[in-house]
């Protein structure tokens, strides 16, 4: 009873099913009169085939356009293809847009009878943007409106994926245009007269070297402006080489220029500095003897040094005296300083030599002696002269300090300055009858220097000898060396500022060597090397 009761249920089912069926069969074969039946036909004529993908209940479905790359350089091509998911077939126009909503490309085909046909896939290309950055460009089809009316068309539009544009590598390497210098030159330092260089995109850095190799963007030395002015090793023949570069690193090809340098000294025409101690000009004296002191100096090299014609030693300082045996009446006394450059100065100055000038008594000096040097800038002079007499003493040429007398003897203490000092004492009695009388004397007040040249510190050595060089200098007075080692003591004689002295060891040890350099004002200065002493084992450090 059951099985029967269920049959008119299933019977039912059934025959609607098959009712459907039918339906739907009807209705596809009836979409191709659609293209007839709204009009297509009149725009679209024979002999065009229908299209159902022409009809946007068809063609737009899930409409995808996508790049066939994600990147591009600027104007490289963009290809876009616009697909959809029916599964109809037939004609359709595509267009292409880009970032500005620009139409940049359409389909060009002639199925649809009026041009600009294509079908699904729809690829059409176009040109990247010029500039580099991120876009997204639309993608569209032109159809049919799907139940809107007769012969209503629109566009079914979709955006493509993101992509890029980027700038294209730069390979170019810039170009030097021109590069010149002077064809001679008397300095090393040599001006740029000209130096160009252009790029495709910018020009970043400049370089010129003596090399013909062409250096890295990254080397040392490159500019952002060409430089003004480039530097020779050497005088001669010399070559120099003009780079630039971009911001991509490209270093370009070198442009060269060659130039002759002759580097002769400027000539020497600066005369010596001369400075002259001894009576003042026009001064009389009873003395035969007259000292003539001085220092003198060049700038370059100092050749010679004479009084009245005939040469004077000066020492490493500069520093001179002699003695000049008067005549009776006028003497003139002159003292010449030459550099080796012919440049000279000269000094001229007359002293009368008289036997009976009335003197108030015999002055006479008991200290400083004359071209005396000292470290101390208070000097006391003392001497001799006439009872009631008034004395003096100037230094270079300043005010006279009156010294004190006690009976004959008199006493006065005056300041210096550092270097060379001429002190003139003058005794004037009370008749004023005057004598006068000149120390030249010297204020070296700084230390010497004093430098060990040789060995090394803490050189070892395997030699039971070794000889010890320096260097010693003052700028006022002579230096002399005193060199002391393991309880030994020695004196080298200094020539020229130089000084040298060979040293014994005894048994394997360290030894200290000091040297002390003192100058005549009694100023020290010292300096220590240690010598390590390994009998037959040196390591190669006392080459």
């Amino acid at each position: 009873m059951k099985v029967l009761s269920r049959w008119p249920v299933f019977l039912a089912f059934t025959m609607l099913l098959a009712g459907v069926q039918l339906i739907l069969a009807a209705n596809s074969h009836a979409q191709s009169s659609y293209f007839t039946s709204r009009g297509c036909v009149d725009c679209h004529s024979a002999p065009v085939v229908a299209s159902c993908n022409g009809c946007h209940y068809h063609g737009n479905r899930s409409l995808q356009a996508t790049t066939n790359k994600t990147s591009y350089t600027p104007g490289e091509t963009v290809s876009v293809t616009l697909t959809s998911a029916s599964t109809r077939s037939g004609w359709i126009k595509a267009i292409l847009y880009n970032q500005s909503n620009a139409v940049v490309a359409a389909s060009s085909g002639n199925a649809s009878g009026m041009g600009g046909s294509t079908t699904f896939p729809a690829t059409l290309s176009a040109p990247a943007p010029p500039t580099p950055g991120t876009y997204t460009w639309q993608m569209a089809y032109l159809g049919n409106d799907n139940g809107i009316g007769w012969d209503v068309h629109s566009e079914a539009a979709v955006s493509t994926n993101t992509f890029t544009v980027a700038a294209a590598a730069d390979t170019a390497a810039p170009t030097v245009s021109a590069f010149t210098l002077p064809v001679t030159s008397t300095s090393l330092t040599v001006p740029v007269s000209s130096f160009t260089a252009s790029d495709n995109v910018g020009v970043t850095g400049y370089l010129v070297t003596t090399s013909a190799t062409a250096p890295a963007a990254s080397a040392a030395g490159w500019s952002a402006a060409a430089p003004a002015s480039v530097t020779a090793p050497a005088a001669g023949t010399v070559t120099f080489y003009a780079w630039a570069k971009d911001a991509a690193s490209n270093v370009s090809a070198s442009r060269s220029a060659t130039l002759t340098i002759s580097t002769e000294p400027a000539p020497d025409v600066t005369k010596p500095a001369l400075t002259v101690s001894t009576q003042d000009n026009g001064a009389i004296t009873s003395n035969p003897t007259l000292n003539v002191s001085g220092n003198a100096t060049d700038d370059v090299a100092l050749q010679s040094v004479s009084v009245n014609g005939s040469s004077v030693q000066a020492d490493a300082s500069g520093n001179f005296s002699t003695a000049v045996v008067l005549v009776e009446g006028p003497n003139v006394i002159t003292v010449v300083a030459l550099d080796t450059a012919g440049n000279s100065t000269t000094n001229v100055r007359t002293i009368t030599y008289v036997t009976n000038v009335p003197v108030p008594s015999e002055l006479v000096i008991t200290a400083p002696v004359d071209n005396l040097v000292s470290a101390q800038q208070i000097l006391v002079v003392q001497g001799t002269t006439g009872e009631l007499a008034m004395v003096t003493a100037s230094v270079n040429g300043g005010s006279p300090q009156v010294a004190a007398l006690s009976g004959n003897t008199f006493t006065v203490s005056v300041y210096r300055e550092p270097g060379l000092n001429t002190i003139v004492i003058q005794s004037v009695a009370p008749d004023n009858s005057s004598s006068s009388a000149k120390r030249t004397v010297i204020y070296d007040n700084t230390k010497p220097t004093v430098a060990v040249t040789e060995p090394d510190e803490d050189k070892i050595v395997s030699d039971p000898s070794l000889m010890i060089k320096g260097k010693v200098a003052d700028s006022l007075s002579k230096v002399t060396v005193k060199l002391t080692m393991g309880g030994q003591v020695y004196y080298p004689v200094v020539r020229e500022g130089k000084f040298e002295q060979k040293v014994k060891f005894g048994k394997p040890q360290q030894y200290t060597v000091v040297v002390t350099a003192t100058d005549e004002a009694g100023n020290v200065a010292s300096a220590t090397r240690n010598i390590i002493y390994r009998k037959g084992k040196g390591n190669g450090r006392d080459d």
